[in-house]
Protein backbone atom coordinates (compact mmCIF):
# COMPACT_ATOMS: atom_id res chain seq x y z
CA UNK A 1 0.00 0.00 0.00
CA UNK A 2 1.32 3.55 -0.93
CA UNK A 3 0.29 4.43 2.65
CA UNK A 4 3.28 2.58 3.97
CA UNK A 5 6.31 4.25 4.47
CA UNK A 6 8.42 2.76 2.99
CA UNK A 7 6.65 1.92 -0.39
CA UNK A 8 5.97 5.74 -0.21
CA UNK A 9 9.83 6.45 -0.07
CA UNK A 10 10.36 4.11 -2.61
CA UNK A 11 8.27 5.43 -5.72
CA UNK A 12 8.94 9.02 -4.48
CA UNK A 13 12.31 8.51 -4.91
CA UNK A 14 12.52 6.79 -8.10
CA UNK A 15 9.84 9.61 -9.95
CA UNK A 16 10.66 12.30 -8.15
CA UNK A 17 14.55 12.52 -7.68
CA UNK A 18 15.51 10.42 -9.97
CA UNK A 19 17.26 7.79 -7.50
CA UNK A 20 16.98 4.65 -9.60
CA UNK A 21 18.68 2.38 -6.94
CA UNK A 22 15.01 2.33 -5.76
CA UNK A 23 14.22 0.06 -8.65
CA UNK A 24 15.49 -3.37 -7.37
CA UNK A 25 13.50 -2.93 -3.71
CA UNK A 26 10.21 -1.86 -6.06
CA UNK A 27 11.39 -5.10 -8.02
CA UNK A 28 11.90 -7.66 -5.14
CA UNK A 29 8.14 -6.10 -3.53
CA UNK A 30 6.39 -6.22 -6.82
CA UNK A 31 7.33 -10.38 -7.48
CA UNK A 32 6.87 -10.87 -3.60
CA UNK A 33 3.25 -9.83 -5.11
CA UNK A 34 2.97 -11.75 -7.86
CA UNK A 35 4.53 -14.96 -6.30
CA UNK A 36 1.18 -14.95 -4.50
CA UNK A 37 -0.93 -13.63 -6.89
CA UNK A 38 -0.08 -15.04 -10.46
CA UNK A 39 -2.70 -17.60 -10.71
CA UNK A 40 -5.22 -14.58 -11.00
CA UNK A 41 -3.81 -13.81 -14.42
CA UNK A 42 -5.16 -16.17 -17.05
CA UNK A 43 -2.64 -17.55 -18.71
CA UNK A 44 -3.53 -15.62 -21.77
CA UNK A 45 -1.64 -13.48 -24.62
CA UNK A 46 -0.90 -9.83 -23.62
CA UNK A 47 0.25 -6.42 -24.21
CA UNK A 48 1.78 -4.88 -21.15
CA UNK A 49 1.08 -1.15 -21.64
CA UNK A 50 2.78 1.51 -19.59
CA UNK A 51 1.03 4.61 -19.46
CA UNK A 52 2.62 7.19 -20.92
CA UNK A 53 4.48 10.40 -19.99
CA UNK A 54 4.80 13.91 -22.06
CA UNK A 55 7.92 13.57 -24.25
CA UNK A 56 8.71 16.96 -22.72
CA UNK A 57 8.47 15.13 -19.25
CA UNK A 58 9.98 11.78 -19.99
CA UNK A 59 12.91 14.24 -21.30
CA UNK A 60 13.53 16.04 -17.80
CA UNK A 61 12.72 13.58 -15.90
CA UNK A 62 14.79 10.65 -18.28
CA UNK A 63 12.77 8.21 -17.59
CA UNK A 64 8.96 6.89 -17.50
CA UNK A 65 8.08 5.03 -14.15
CA UNK A 66 5.53 3.12 -15.34
CA UNK A 67 7.65 2.09 -18.11
CA UNK A 68 10.42 0.57 -15.94
CA UNK A 69 7.62 -0.73 -13.28
CA UNK A 70 6.26 -2.60 -16.99
CA UNK A 71 9.32 -3.86 -17.74
CA UNK A 72 9.74 -5.84 -14.93
CA UNK A 73 6.26 -6.94 -14.90
CA UNK A 74 7.07 -8.46 -18.50
CA UNK A 75 10.00 -10.06 -17.13
CA UNK A 76 8.29 -11.85 -14.08
CA UNK A 77 5.78 -12.80 -16.53
CA UNK A 78 8.00 -13.90 -19.29
CA UNK A 79 10.17 -16.14 -16.47
CA UNK A 80 6.75 -17.97 -15.63
CA UNK A 81 5.76 -18.89 -19.29
CA UNK A 82 3.19 -16.31 -19.92
CA UNK A 83 3.23 -15.07 -23.64
CA UNK A 84 3.32 -11.40 -23.03
CA UNK A 85 5.29 -8.94 -24.95
CA UNK A 86 5.66 -4.75 -24.24
CA UNK A 87 4.26 -2.67 -26.48
CA UNK A 88 4.44 1.28 -26.36
CA UNK A 89 1.39 2.00 -28.77
CA UNK A 90 -0.39 4.21 -26.27
CA UNK A 91 1.23 7.99 -26.12
CA UNK A 92 0.20 10.90 -24.32
CA UNK A 93 -0.27 14.02 -26.98
CA UNK A 94 -1.30 16.53 -24.26
CA UNK A 95 0.97 18.14 -21.46
CA UNK A 96 -0.53 17.97 -18.32
CA UNK A 97 -0.40 18.98 -14.90
CA UNK A 98 0.66 16.85 -12.39
CA UNK A 99 -2.06 14.98 -11.18
CA UNK A 100 -0.68 14.71 -7.39
CA UNK A 101 -1.48 18.82 -7.69
CA UNK A 102 -5.06 18.86 -8.17
CA UNK A 103 -7.54 18.35 -5.39
CA UNK A 104 -10.37 17.30 -6.61
CA UNK A 105 -11.22 14.22 -9.05
CA UNK A 106 -13.52 16.53 -11.36
CA UNK A 107 -10.18 18.65 -11.61
CA UNK A 108 -8.05 15.45 -12.55
CA UNK A 109 -10.40 14.17 -14.68
CA UNK A 110 -10.79 17.57 -16.60
CA UNK A 111 -6.44 17.39 -16.36
CA UNK A 112 -6.42 14.23 -18.10
CA UNK A 113 -9.85 14.90 -20.92
CA UNK A 114 -7.98 14.25 -24.64
CA UNK A 115 -4.61 13.31 -23.17
CA UNK A 116 -4.00 10.19 -24.18
CA UNK A 117 -4.10 8.33 -28.16
CA UNK A 118 -3.07 5.52 -29.94
CA UNK A 119 -0.42 4.78 -32.01
CA UNK A 120 -1.07 2.39 -34.90
CA UNK A 121 -4.88 1.39 -33.94
CA UNK A 122 -4.43 -2.35 -36.33
CA UNK A 123 -2.00 -3.55 -33.55
CA UNK A 124 -4.51 -2.74 -30.53
CA UNK A 125 -7.17 -4.42 -32.38
CA UNK A 126 -9.46 -7.40 -29.99
CA UNK A 127 -5.63 -7.51 -27.80
CA UNK A 128 -5.30 -8.25 -24.24
CA UNK A 129 -4.01 -5.06 -22.24
CA UNK A 130 -2.46 -5.01 -18.63
CA UNK A 131 -2.23 -1.48 -18.52
CA UNK A 132 0.58 -0.31 -16.38
CA UNK A 133 1.22 2.50 -13.85
CA UNK A 134 2.86 3.37 -10.58
CA UNK A 135 0.24 5.19 -8.30
CA UNK A 136 -3.61 4.36 -8.43
CA UNK A 137 -4.63 8.00 -6.33
CA UNK A 138 -7.89 9.02 -7.84
CA UNK A 139 -8.48 6.57 -10.99
CA UNK A 140 -8.49 9.62 -13.55
CA UNK A 141 -5.50 8.54 -15.18
CA UNK A 142 -6.23 4.57 -15.23
CA UNK A 143 -9.99 5.93 -16.48
CA UNK A 144 -8.84 7.88 -19.44
CA UNK A 145 -6.30 5.85 -20.46
CA UNK A 146 -8.85 2.36 -20.34
CA UNK A 147 -11.31 4.58 -22.44
CA UNK A 148 -8.90 5.09 -25.33
CA UNK A 149 -7.70 1.96 -25.58
CA UNK A 150 -11.28 0.59 -25.72
CA UNK A 151 -12.03 3.05 -28.41
CA UNK A 152 -9.50 2.01 -30.12
CA UNK A 153 -10.80 -1.90 -29.64
CA UNK A 154 -9.15 -3.93 -26.82
CA UNK A 155 -10.58 -6.64 -26.14
CA UNK A 156 -10.05 -7.04 -22.54
CA UNK A 157 -7.80 -4.70 -20.01
CA UNK A 158 -6.25 -5.24 -16.45
CA UNK A 159 -4.84 -2.41 -14.40
CA UNK A 160 -1.80 -3.16 -12.81
CA UNK A 161 -0.16 -0.36 -10.30
CA UNK A 162 2.28 -0.91 -8.14
CA UNK A 163 0.26 1.45 -4.77
CA UNK A 164 -2.58 2.78 -4.04
CA UNK A 165 -2.45 6.19 -2.71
Amino acid sequence: MYGNPATRALIHGLKYQNIRSALPSIEKMLKAYLDKTLALIPKEEYAIVPVPLHKRKEMMRGFNQAELIAKILEKYLLAHDYPVTYADFLKRGKSTKPQAELETFKEREINLAEAFFVENLEKIKNRRIILVDDVFTSGATMREAVRVLRRAGAKQIIGFVVALA
